[in-house]
């Protein structure tokens, strides 16, 4: 009997630890974390922000680009094992 409150008090114990750990430990490594890979002055925010393609960028033009050209199937082909 004495064995099982042990180890149950041992259990709440290492809860109880865990707990104060990750509610003051985590904040602190993801503010630390966040810190070190944010940009250290505005004007790297500035640089960042200015470096992101815009929308005009991202659209492809109609003579770019490459044309592909399907072959419809039948269904006798695809059926008998001719297709691929």
């Amino acid at each position: 009997m004495r064995n099982i409150f042990l180890f149950f008090l041992i259990l709440l114990l290492v809860i109880y630890v865990l707990q104060i750990l990750f509610r003051y430990l985590v904040p602190w490594l993801l503010k630390k974390y966040i810190e070190k890979n944010m940009p250290k002055d505005e004007d790297d925010r500035r640089q960042n922000i200015n470096n992101q393609p815009s929308e005009k960028d991202k659209i492809i033009p109609d003579d770019k680009g490459e044309y592909i050209d399907f072959e419809e199937l039948d269904e006798k082909d695809h059926e008998s094992g001719r297709g691929s």
